[in-house]
């Protein structure tokens, strides 16, 4: 699920240095996977904006998907052994997170 974060330079007095500070350190302590950036500027104040991914949820998807790959695997051994040597294998459709 995609979240969303907004720092205000208004909360550290329109002190960039420190905005960026608080920034870093969100990204340091959470590893949010981010999907889209922007800043903007509300009156004297910049608006930086995040839409991003929780890193656990990101390990989970990724968890996910490798089950569904040794599923996939599994299901192929049961073919038909005495068929072509050549399998023709397709995917299932999966919508991409960008």
């Amino acid at each position: 699920m995609q979240r969303f974060r907004a720092f205000n330079s208004a909360a550290w007095g329109d002190d960039i240095g420190q905005m960026e500070n608080a920034i870093n350190a969100w990204l340091e302590s959470d590893h949010p996977h981010i999907h889209m950036m922007a800043q903007s500027s509300f009156g004297e104040h910049l608006i930086i904006s995040f839409i991003y991914a929780e890193s656990l949820q990101m390990t989970a998807t990724a968890e996910e998907a490798a089950a569904v790959a040794e599923h996939f695997e599994r299901s192929l051994e049961t073919t038909n052994p005495n068929a072509s040597s050549e399998i023709i294998v397709t995917l299932p459709l999966v919508e991409l997170p960008y």
